[in-house]
């Protein structure tokens, strides 16, 4: 399926101008672009965070708010969970002119409330990808 396509069927935006509009979120898949902030939603199930899908502005339910800002060099994602159970998710970013994106660590989200991400360079996107929740009993554990 091409993005025309794709975007028929999903939210989409049109990122730095050029180029076909490119979607929110796509299978599991999260990605996020300086300046941007939206939220996402899935469903339960166990612990898995499935169906995961852009949260319009009026969505009834729990939502996961991403913010990605960069001030003075440094990108920051901001993160603020909706659900009553901690968050963990993994993150890959693209670094520079270096098109392939790199594992980088993350933190839990606590239920109903907030965590941030700082890398001590500016970020072209941020790929958020396995949500899924943790049980609190196994520690708080960034990785």
């Amino acid at each position: 399926m091409d993005l025309r396509e794709l975007c028929a069927k999903l939210p989409c935006r049109q990122v730095r101008g050029s180029g076909p509009p490119l979607p929110y979120v796509n299978g599991d898949v999260v990605t996020i672009y300086e300046g941007e902030s939206f939220a996402v939603t899935g469903t339960p199930k166990g612990d898995e965070l499935a169906d995961l899908r852009f949260a319009a502005p009026d969505e009834k339910g729990p939502v996961i708010k991403l913010t990605f800002e960069i001030h003075e060099g440094h990108s920051f994602l901001m993160l603020s969970n909706g659900f009553d159970r901690m968050v963990k998710y993994s993150a890959q970013m693209v670094v520079g002119d270096d098109p392939r994106p790199q594992a980088t660590s993350t933190c839990p989200i606590i239920p109903l409330g907030g965590a941030f991400e700082r890398w001590a360079q500016p970020l072209k996107v941020i790929f958020l990808a396995r949500f899924h929740f943790l049980n609190p009993a196994g520690g708080f554990v960034c990785d």
